[in-house]
Formats: C-alpha cells, sequence, structure tokens
C-alpha cells in the first residue's frame, strides 16, 4: 500500500497541493472493506465500499467517518464527467472543494502501479469557466459569420445622376442583404442555444463548498478526457481524507 500512495502522490504532484498534504487515503475497491487505506487511517475505524448498478451504469460509494461520497463517471466528447453525491451524517459542517480535484490520466493501468508518468495529471475545470470558453466561443464564431457575410456580394441595378442632370441605370456590386439577415439569424439561434446549454451547466455543475450537518450535496465536477488514456485515477478530498477511483477505460 505505502508503493500505490507513494506512486498516487506522485501522480497528483502537478494536480493539486491536496494531493500532497492530505494523509487519509481510501481506494474504492469491489471489497467492502475497500482494501486498500493509508496506514493513517486505523484499522478499527470502519470504511465501507459498495457499487450499484443504474440505468446510466455503476455507482460507486465510500463511507468513512460519517462522510459517504458516491460517483458516477461518464465521458463526453471533451469533458471526463464525475456525478458525485457528498452525505455528511457528522454534527459538523465538513468542507471540500471539488475545483482541486485531481484526475491522472495514464496510457495504462500498467504504467501506474510501475511508478510511470501520467500522460496528463491535473485539477477539473471549473463549471465558471466551462461557460466562459462557451461565452468566448459563441462570439468569435457570430463575428466570423458576420465577416464572411459581409464579404458575400450580389448585383444591384440603381439610377445615377449624370453630372448633367440626366440618370441612368447601372449595375452595382453590393453587400448582399439576404447573406447578412441569414448570419443574424444563425447568430441569434448559437446564441439561444448556448444559454441554455449555459443553464443547463450551472444548474447541474457540483458547485457548493461544505456540506452541512445531516445533510447532502450532489452535482457534476467537469475534467479534460485524454482520448489515450486507458485508465485514470480520480483523487477527491473531502475534510481530511482523499477517495481514490481506479478507472479503466476504453479508447477504441
Amino acid at each position: 500500500m505505502r508503493i500505490i500512495v507513494s506512486v498516487l502522490v506522485f501522480s497528483m504532484a502537478a494536480v493539486a497541493a491536496a494531493a500532497q498534504s492530505r494523509q487519509n487515503y481510501i481506494f474504492w475497491s469491489g471489497d467492502k472493506a475497500c482494501g486498500q487505506k493509508s496506514s493513517e487511517i486505523p484499522d478499527v475505524e470502519t470504511v465501507m465500499c459498495s457499487s450499484t448498478m443504474t440505468e446510466r451504469g455503476p455507482v460507486s460509494t465510500i463511507s468513512h467517518r460519517g462522510i459517504s461520497l458516491a460517483v458516477a463517471f461518464l465521458d463526453d466528447d471533451e469533458y471526463s464527467i464525475v456525478a458525485a453525491r457528498v452525505t455528511n451524517s457528522n454534527s459538523e459542517v465538513i468542507a471540500f472543494d471539488s475545483d482541486v480535484w485531481g484526475a491522472a490520466h495514464f496510457k495504462a493501468k500498467t504504467d501506474f502501479y510501475s511508478g510511470g508518468k501520467p500522460l496528463v495529471a491535473e485539477t477539473s475545470i471549473p463549471s465558471r469557466n466551462i461557460i466562459r470558453r462557451m461565452i468566448y466561443a459563441n462570439k468569435l464564431e457570430n463575428s466570423l459569420d458576420a465577416v464572411n457575410a459581409e464579404g458575400v456580394k450580389t448585383s444591384e441595378t440603381k439610377t445615377v445622376r449624370r453630372p448633367d442632370g440626366t440618370t441612368q441605370r447601372v449595375d452595382m456590386i453590393v453587400p448582399d442583404k439576404e447573406a447578412q439577415a441569414a448570419s443574424e439569424r444563425r447568430g441569434l439561434a448559437r446564441s439561444e442555444l448556448i444559454t441554455n446549454e449555459q443553464r443547463r451547466i450551472r444548474s447541474a455543475a457540483l458547485t457548493a463548498k461544505s456540506v452541512q450537518a445531516g445533510a447532502s450535496v450532489a452535482g457534476l465536477v467537469y475534467f479534460r478526457r485524454v482520448k489515450k488514456a486507458d485508465f485514470v485515477l480520480y483523487s477527491l478530498t473531502i475534510g481530511e481524507t482523499t477517495f481514490v477511483f481506479q478507472l479503466p477505460r476504453k479508447t477504441k
């Protein structure tokens, strides 16, 4: 176990100070007693691991010192997502910060156990940063679309006056108003989609920094998805304990 914890601290060194300062580590496993724990956790303390199968996949839970952490792991095109629920059965408030929860992405599980360096080791991506990125990307896309629309020209017949006062009909190259109107419509549609997506992210994200006595908090925590990684080590600190989940992934 000492070797595993040493590798964990090394792997997460670039991720969070929490991975170096916290001394209590619990690795989730199929074993009800969680199998692997750091030596700082006395044997007399009750530590429990469990797994529940749901329609969306397994939910893994670790319970220790009145804290229960249940997680499920999801992937989309850009992010690896941890759906987490923290339940506090203690009589005091427990603090945590999901912004410093970490993930170490390894090419293979054997790389972790042999002490190899991860492909990427970093903290989670706060939902506020994701929203800022979406706002910037939307503005950029709308601006590029508007510039492209301005470059679309059409021919328009206009009446012009000659110096002698007479008039004539001439064909002139002018901006295509239909192209500009279509660009504006696309911009409005994109902005509406982005606004709805931002609302969804805000409502689902885990933004709480503590969990009250006898209460629970839940939400999504986002990490960069590393598609080349076949094995991900999640390090989720609550109070004085770091809960560690090992996740094999299929990259093909």
